[in-house]
């Protein structure tokens, strides 16, 4: 996940699940498209946290400047 891709694929679905909120007519379509609207903000949170080469910051045992991908993006999951 590296660029703007991420960023990108999450406004799209942020945009899309806008529209699909205000223009939308059915419950049923309304509650798909806050689905859709809420996977947005995950895909902007892991792309956020998102480090390449990166491992997880549990391990004890990891060496002092190993780089470890963002904590605080998973506890807001």
């Amino acid at each position: 996940m590296t660029g703007h891709l991420p960023y990108a694929l999450a406004a799209w679905l942020l945009l899309w699940g806008l529209y699909g909120v205000v223009t939308s007519k059915n419950l049923i379509h309304l509650v798909i498209c806050l689905a859709i609207l809420q996977s947005s903000t995950y895909v902007l949170l892991l792309a956020i946290g998102y480090k390449a080469g990166a491992v997880a910051p549990v391990y004890a045992d990891m060496p002092p400047g190993t780089p470890a991908v963002d904590p605080v993006v998973q506890a807001l999951m």
